[in-house]
C-alpha cells in the first residue's frame, strides 16, 4: 500500500489575510503519484470561499443606509482556485503500512480569484448614492507548506492494510492575486479533513 497512487478529497477551513484573517470554506482534490518509497508528486486543485464585510470608505463613516444610520460597509465574496504542484515527503516509520503515516507537503502554483463586491444604497447630506455591484477577477502566484497525517482504516480496525485512508492536515498557504491596481493578500492558515483512496 505504501507505493500505491491515490485520489484525495479534503475539506475544512482556510483564513485569508485580505479578509482581516477571517476563515472561510476550503477544499481540495488531489492525486498522489508515488515516485519512490517515501516521496510523491501531488498535483492539487484547491478552492477557497470567503465572505466578509469591510468599510466602504477610509476612514469608516456613519451614514443613513435603508433609513438606519450605521457604518457604511461593502460586502465581498472571493472564490479562489489555487492550482498547486506539490512535493510530498512521507516520514519513515519503519513499517510498510503504518497505522498513522505523517507527511510534509510543499508546493507552488497559480491562483485564480473571482470576487463580487456589493455596496448598499445610502444618503449623505442632500446626496443619494445608488447601490453598486462590482464583479471582477484577479490572478497570482501561490504556494503552501502542509503537515499531514494519513490513517489507514484497515490497519486501525483489522490490522491489515486497506485501500482507504483518513486524512488530517494543516498548514499555511500564501500568495497574492492582482489585476491592474487591485491586489489582495490571500495568505492564511488551512486546516482540512479528508479521505484518500489508493488505486
Amino acid at each position: 500500500m505504501l507505493f500505491a497512487n491515490g485520489f484525495e478529497i479534503k475539506a475544512g477551513v482556510g483564513s485569508v489575510r485580505a479578509a482581516n484573517n477571517k476563515a472561510g470554506f476550503d477544499a481540495a482534490i488531489a492525486y498522489s503519484l508515488k515516485l519512490e518509497r517515501y516521496f510523491a508528486f501531488v498535483p492539487e486543485l484547491n478552492f477557497n470561499w470567503i465572505n466578509f464585510d469591510q468599510c466602504a470608505t477610509d476612514p469608516c463613516k456613519q451614514v443613513p443606509v435603508g433609513g438606519i444610520t450605521k457604518t457604511l460597509l461593502r460586502t465581498r465574496n472571493h472564490y479562489t482556485f489555487p492550482l498547486l504542484l506539490n512535493a510530498r515527503l512521507l516520514i519513515p516509520l519503519g513499517e510498510d503500512t503504518p497505522v498513522v503515516q505523517p507527511y510534509i507537503t510543499v508546493g507552488a502554483g497559480y491562483g485564480w480569484s473571482f470576487y463580487r463586491q456589493e455596496t448598499p444604497a445610502y444618503t449623505e447630506g442632500a446626496n443619494s448614492f445608488p447601490a453598486q455591484t462590482v464583479n471582477d477577477s484577479a490572478t497570482g502566484f501561490m504556494y503552501q507548506a502542509i503537515l499531514g497525517f494519513s490513517l489507514n482504516l484497515g490497519m486501525m480496525t483489522e490490522g491489515s492494510p486497506s485501500m482507504t485512508n483518513l486524512i488530517l492536515e494543516g498548514g499555511y498557504r500564501g500568495g497574492q492575486v492582482s489585476k491592474g491596481g487591485f491586489s489582495s493578500d490571500m495568505s492564511g492558515y488551512v486546516v482540512r479533513l479528508g479521505v484518500g483512496f489508493n488505486i
